[in-house]
């Protein structure tokens, strides 16, 4: 199942279990949780688009949990680094945090960093967004991927800025190179996309990759072109850039697409999750923020706790089964 149609599906299905949940918070007389701020770790760093995302939904989210949620930006490691004390942190509740899918678990794989990522307690997503290739404005004359390739070929190009050792991106720029015939001889490596963008921007690494949602400011403020759209579909971000697989490049959703996935520390009480993942359903819901997904045209949409779980494992298997890891770690 392509992983756009995938959560369509869940999505429709956790509809009607949310009903069934209606009335967890503020039936809870005792007041145990939430009693204090809660801190949501946000693996990459400020501008990107895992921050974007939670600087629309952290309002609504906090007023549907009557608690502050205060985001915690921990860049690093291709995202093991707040991942990492996300799993280290108590598992009562008051830590949470961002493990983008796949690009968390790829890094995971690739890093072996000596903890279980499928350990974390799922709470749920909150939407997807395809990966974009971004270039210098200076460049206009590069429209399309096949300008960007013919561009690499002929050697104009010799660097390529992606976010991070073992993230997905690391996995997409081998892709590039190996199928797409984009031939790069260098990538660079930053902490996220909002650095990505600004090495593109200030021309330090003139061609590199940003999510949709990170890149449309940039680009809308003509600081950056965006000349790729990595996945199959078309996005509402930048509705008129054609999906490469228009123009005749591989498909790989699989690695090019990423769904926002929210988890809590390992051994997080089930009530607690129940009464996260009820606020967070909400919150996705609030008025602001589906005007800002129309306005902007970033995806929205809920699944729960067992959707996430579920799809943290199929990641991780489609990432085993396609990726060549040993080629990240050289």
């Amino acid at each position: 199942m392509r992983r756009r149609d995938y959560v369509k599906t869940v999505g429709a299905l956790t509809a009607g279990s949310a009903v069934g949940m209606a009335g967890c918070i503020g039936d809870d007389d005792d007041g145990e949780y939430p009693s204090q701020s809660i801190t949501w770790i946000v693996p990459f760093g400020e501008g990107g688009g895992t921050d974007t995302y939670a600087r629309q939904i952290q309002t609504p989210w906090n007023e549907a949990l009557g608690e502050n949620l205060e985001i915690d930006n921990r860049p690093g490691a291709g995202g093991l680094e707040g991942t990492g004390g996300l799993h280290g942190a108590d598992g009562d509740g008051y830590t949470i945090g961002n493990v983008n899918l796949p690009s968390v678990a790829t890094a995971w794989i690739v890093d072996e960093p000596g903890w279980d990522i499928t350990e974390l307690e799922g709470i749920g997503f909150i939407g997807q967004y395809p990966f974009t290739l971004i270039i210098n404005p200076e460049y206009d004359h590069i429209e399309d991927m096949d300008d960007l390739v013919d561009a690499y070929q002929d050697g104009e190009f010799t660097q390529f800025a992606m976010q991070g050792i073992g993230h997905s991106t690391h996995a997409i720029s081998f892709i590039l190179r190996d199928e797409f015939g984009m031939e790069w001889e260098e990538v660079v490596p930053y902490d996220g996309g909002g650095p990505t963008s600004e090495a593109v921007i200030s021309d330090e690494v003139s061609v590199g990759i940003a999510t949709a949602t990170s890149a449309r400011g940039p680009v809308e403020g003509g600081d950056l072109n965006v000349v790729a759209n990595l996945a199959s579909s078309p996005t509402d971000v930048f509705p008129d850039l054609e999906p490469v697989t228009e123009l005749g490049y591989p498909e790989i959703d699989f690695i090019a697409e990423t769904t926002l996935t929210l988890y809590a520390a390992p051994g997080t009480d089930e009530e607690n999750i129940e009464i996260l993942t009820e606020a967070l359903e909400e919150a996705t819901e609030d008025e602001d923020v589906q005007d800002w997904s129309e306005e902007t045209g970033n995806d929205v949409s809920y699944g729960g706790p067992d959707e996430a779980d579920e799809l943290l494992e199929e990641v991780i298997e489609e990432i085993e089964a396609s990726v060549d890891i040993e080629q990240l770690r050289e």
